[in-house]
């Protein structure tokens, strides 16, 4: 049982490039708003389960990415294009060299994501809808 269960359908990939003194600096990380709900939370010492959908190539960094976080992760796994972006930090603005929204939800994997939500909200003592 989790303290929280998070509702974050589609989470991010996101890759920033900033400046540094000795050069670029790429960070690459989970995004969206659920994530960075999951994020805080666990740095408060909630055990967090995340429930998402992880798509493709992306959405297979993702999950190790979350899981490094230290979320538990309840995820649809499925083929296609997920949610990245990449953006360019290093003169003090935000550029946007790439930006994917990924592949919109089909039926079957909003009924898989909702099924395994419910349970996993129900042997949770909070749920958090978020996400898209």
């Amino acid at each position: 049982m989790s303290d929280v269960t998070v509702f974050a359908p589609s989470p991010t990939l996101t890759i920033t490039v900033e400046d540094h003194p000795q050069g670029s600096e790429i960070h690459v990380h989970a995004g969206g708003q659920g994530v960075w709900q999951a994020r805080m939370l666990r740095r408060l010492g909630c055990d967090v389960t995340m429930c998402c959908v992880l798509t493709g190539e992306v959405g297979g960094q993702l999950g190790h990415l979350l899981e490094d976080e230290g979320l538990r992760v309840l995820a649809v796994e499925r083929a296609g294009r997920g949610s990245a972006y990449v953006h360019d930090r290093r003169d003090g603005k935000r550029v946007a060299i790439a930006e994917e929204q990924g592949d919109p939800l089909g039926r079957h994997e909003l009924d898989d994501l909702y099924t395994r939500m419910l349970d996993a909200a129900s042997k949770s003592r909070i749920s958090i809808l978020s996400g898209p």
